[in-house]
């Protein structure tokens, strides 16, 4: 069988069954020197020494082993997960990694210090489309260059330097999809800057401490932004591009200087929902509305004209008067929405003035819920609040085909009472099911 061939079939295998197939015959003797695809997990060979009572010490010895037998063809991928007892040989093997012109390298380094620096080659490594790090410290060096670098996912990683994020960008012309999740920076009040022209997938997952954080991307299809303190500052036409957003927020108002930072707070958290015009699919977490019926007398003034590209929308909310209203005010704005999903939280015991704010005009139903056609209610109490909203759905929906009610433990032993309250009301759509669950 051609050699061709041979790394072809190896190419799918995980790399230590790919390993054994040397014992084949001796045709396939020398198939490790041309393995294309390389991971070294010291978690998973951990256990497995654990399992047969050895000791995993050997563990740098079968990586260099393998490295040293490989000859001089390209590696597509190239996975390291590896604890302090390899540091002394991880900056070869990223090394190595790199000189074979890898296409995609994780490096997952389980050590305490953090590692301090990469190997210089590391940053000018024009052959990675796919790059993840986890757990390390990093400086970007002036000459930093990833010209075919697509997918970048940075986790628990700590940041030095003035505007790193600047500089990274740059260096990434072709970058498309980015996440960074529980990343730290050595200025305090950094504001971090995200302008990626041709970023299509973004995502922040508690991104801090920093005092604000701007994104520029005007080819963003879709944006995960979660339990960040500050909603981010987003340009006009990045929002214009999303298709497909999810944000969720610490709950506001809490450690903040005074009332004016909230009020900038709260603009840049209500931009973003007016500012959407072509989204599909849409999910406002934690604190999102709680932004949105802050300062507003006029709720309307918080929500888009008119988005019919909506089909999907998810929505986290509290049990308050407010924040039914404030449902009812965004659902105007979603002509053609097809489901709906509210999560019902109960609102922190705090001082606050979430039930003040909003007019009490009622609000026309004409024509704004002809096409929606499922909705979910999890952790359901049967407040006031809640029923009307139920009762304000069920009335409105005329093409209505199902709701499904899931009511909180909370009401274990009376959830039967409100499930027949609801059963009471009106249904505009001759074909809607009402469905009751406690879980």
């Amino acid at each position: 069988m051609p050699e061709s061939i041979q790394s072809h079939i190896v190419s799918f295998l995980p790399m230590e069954d790919a390993i054994r197939t040397s014992i084949l015959s001796k045709q396939w003797r020398n198939v490790c020197k041309t393995l294309t695809n390389l991971e070294f997990d010291i978690i998973d060979d951990y256990v497995k020494k654990r399992r047969h009572h050895n000791d995993h010490k050997d563990f740098k010895e079968a990586v260099n082993q393998i490295l040293n037998s490989h000859d001089e063809s390209n590696i597509e991928k190239f996975k390291a997960s590896v604890d302090t007892s390899s540091v002394p040989h991880i900056l070869d093997w990223i090394s190595f990694a790199v000189h074979h012109n890898v296409k995609e390298l994780d490096l997952r380094f389980y050590v305490f210090p953090r590692l301090e620096k990469l190997p210089c080659c590391f940053f000018t490594c024009h052959s990675l489309r796919v790059l993840r790090l986890q757990n390390t410290n990093l400086q970007l060096p002036t000459c930093t260059d990833f010209p075919k670098l697509k997918t970048l996912r940075l986790v628990w990683v700590n940041f030095y330097g003035e505007d790193p994020l600047t500089q990274l960008f740059s260096s990434c012309p072709v970058l498309e999809e980015f996440l960074i999740r529980d990343c730290s920076w050595e200025s305090q009040g950094a504001v971090l800057n995200i302008f990626a022209p041709r970023l299509k997938s973004l995502t922040l997952y508690i991104v801090g401490p920093a005092r604000a954080i701007k994104i520029s991307a005007s080819n963003l299809h879709k944006i995960i932004y979660k339990q960040g303190r500050y909603p981010p500052q987003i340009s006009s036409d990045t929002l214009s591009s999303l298709k497909d957003a999810s944000f969720e927020l610490k709950y506001p108002f809490i450690g903040y200087a005074n009332d004016t930072e909230i009020d900038v707070l709260s603009h840049n958290a209500t931009k973003i929902v007016k500012g959407l015009h072509h989204v599909r699919k849409l999910y406002l977490g934690h604190g999102y509305i709680e932004y949105l019926t802050r300062f507003d007398q006029d709720l309307s003034a918080s929500c888009p004209t008119s988005c019919g590209s909506l089909h999907d929308l998810k929505v986290h909310m509290y049990c308050t008067s407010n924040h039914v209203r404030a449902i009812t005010f965004l659902l105007k704005s979603y002509p053609n929405l097809l489901t709906l999903s509210l999560d019902f939280l109960q609102p922190p015991h705090m001082n606050n003035n979430t039930e003040v704010f909003l007019p009490s005009q009622e609000l026309s139903t004409d024509g704004i819920l002809e096409h929606l056609k499922t909705v979910s209610i999890h952790k359901f109490e049967g407040s006031e609040c809640e029923l009307e909203l139920v009762r304000y759905l069920l009335e409105n929906a005329n093409a209505m085909e199902e709701m499904n009610i899931i009511c909180s433990l909370r009401i274990a032993d009376t959830y039967r009472i409100v499930r027949d309250k609801c059963s009471m009301f009106t249904k505009g759509s001759s074909l809607a099911v009402i469905s009751f669950s406690c879980r």
